[in-house]
C-alpha cells in the first residue's frame, strides 16, 4: 500500500542561530533528553501558529495538500485540502538521544486526531460498491507513534550538522471513525448506512483509512525534527558537543 503526502518542511544547507527565546541543551550540565522534552513544552504554544524561524508550520491545523491512498486493485480514494487537527495535544511518553552514538527514539502519544477535506473514492470496498467524492472527515483517537532514528554526522560548509539517515517508525492505534458524505450520489440515506458499514468493520478503516493520517503524523515528526538537526549545527543545538 502506498502513501503520498506532500508537506511544506523545507531546510538549509546554511548555519544558523537559535531564536534567542530557546535556551540550548548543554550535554556537560544536563540529561540531553530530558531537557529537549522540557524545550518542547516550552514551546508548545508557539507550535500551535508554527515557528517560521525554524521551518516548522502551524500545527493548529496542518495543513496538506494532497494524500493518496490505494485500497488494493479494485479501490482507490484520495483527499485533497486536508486539514488535521488536534496535533498540539502531543504527550511526549519518552525520548532518548545518545549523541555519541548518533542515536534518536521518540515516542509520543496523541488522544485525537481529526482530518477534514474533500475526498473521492471508487471501487469495492467489504460489501460496498463505491463512487463517491465530496466533504470527508476521519477520526483517530488513541494513536501511539514509536520512531528509532540512526543518523550520520556530516560537514558542511566546515560546520558539523547531524543527518537522519534511517528510521524505523511503529504505531497503533485506538480506534477509527470516518464519515463521508455523498457516498452515493443524492442519495443520504445509502450513504448514512455505507458509512455504518465502514465504522462497523474497525480492521478495515485501521487498513485502508487510517495510514492517509498517520502517515501524515510520521511525516511530520520526521521533518520537523530533522528539519532541525538539518537548519542548525550540532554545536549550536549542544554547546560543548564533543566534535570529532
Amino acid at each position: 500500500m502506498k502513501y503520498f503526502v506532500f508537506l511544506c518542511l523545507i531546510s538549509y544547507c546554511v548555519a544558523r542561530k537559535l531564536p534567542n527565546y530557546i535556551e540550548a541543551c548543554k550535554p556537560k550540565e544536563t540529561d540531553i533528553s530530558e531537557c529537549i522534552k522540557q524545550r518542547v513544552e516550552e514551546l508548545r504554544e508557539k507550535l500551535n501558529d508554527g515557528i517560521p524561524e525554524m521551518r516548522i508550520p502551524s500545527i493548529n491545523p496542518l495543513e496538506i495538500p494532497f494524500a493518496q491512498m490505494d485500497l488494493g486493485e479494485k479501490s482507490k480514494a484520495s483527499m485533497k485540502d486536508i486539514k488535521l487537527y488536534g496535533l498540539p495535544a502531543f504527550i511526549i511518553k519518552d525520548l532518548k538521544i545518545d549523541l555519541d552514538k548518533d542515536y534518536i527514539e521518540i515516542k509520543v502519544d496523541i488522544p485525537h486526531i481529526l482530518a477534514e477535506g474533500e475526498y473521492t473514492v471508487k471501487g469495492k470496498l467489504l460489501i460496498l460498491t463505491l463512487d463517491g467524492s465530496g466533504p470527508g472527515q476521519i477520526n483517530i483517537t488513541n494513536l501511539e507513534v514509536s520512531l528509532i532514528g540512526h543518523g550520520e554526522r556530516q560537514i558542511r560548509h566546515g560546520k558539523t550538522f547531524f543527518k537522519i539517515k534511517a528510521t524505523d517508525v511503529t504505531t497503533k492505534i485506538g480506534k477509527v471513525n470516518l464519515n463521508f458524505h455523498n457516498l452515493f450520489k443524492d442519495n443520504p440515506e445509502l450513504t448514512e448506512n455505507a458509512n455504518k458499514i465502514l465504522n462497523e468493520n474497525q480492521e478495515v478503516l485501521v487498513e485502508s483509512f487510517a495510514p492517509v493520517v498517520v502517515e501524515v503524523v510520521k511525516g511530520f515528526i520526521l521533518g520537523a525534527t530533522g528539519g532541525v538537526f538539518d537548519r542548525y549545527e550540532l554545536p549550536e543545538l549542544f554547546p560543548g558537543i564533543k566534535i570529532e
